[in-house]
């Protein structure tokens, strides 16, 4: 018989499963990781959509609604050449972005080019001497048009 005041053993059980707990958990913590770094960004409204639902507008439409906006904005006088072909970079970088699920905001040319972005790199190029000369003597019309052409004509 017990003594009631000796303590009894935990229960026992296979060691077996601590380590298979601890390889599973490790190998969802790697995955995480791997896909959080390596794998393009899921979208999670095309995965979760009835059949028939209205999409509304395309990414290609509102992103050509803000380039429609950037060359009213010039054209009534509220933005400059400069300002222009940099909102215009960066609308072509996150319309990249958002078509592609690759990181593209603070990529460089090289970066661009090396994922497979050459025509946005191409555009990005173009825009630099606007963007970042004293005086931006460029026309923001063909940065306009070379923008609209980006993202209409998206893969």
């Amino acid at each position: 018989m017990l003594d009631a005041t000796a303590l009894q053993p935990p229960v026992d059980y296979l060691a077996l499963w601590a380590v298979l707990a601890a390889v599973a958990f490790l190998a969802g913590l790697v995955f995480l990781v791997y896909a959080s770094f390596r794998l393009p960004r899921l979208r999670l409204g095309r995965l979760f959509r009835w059949h028939g639902q209205d999409d509304g507008p395309t990414v290609q439409q509102t992103y050509l609604e803000q380039i429609d906006g950037v060359e009213r904005d010039y054209a009534d006088g509220a933005i400059d050449s400069r300002t222009a072909h940099q909102r215009l970079a960066a609308l072509v970088r996150d319309f990249a972005f958002a078509a592609s699920g690759l990181p593209t905001q603070d990529a460089t040319l090289a970066d661009l080019r090396e994922r497979g972005l050459d025509r946005v790199a191409a555009v990005i190029e173009r825009y630099y001497p606007a963007e970042f000369a004293r005086s931006a003597t460029a026309d923001p019309a063909a940065a306009v048009a070379l923008a609209r052409e980006v993202v209409a004509q998206w893969h």
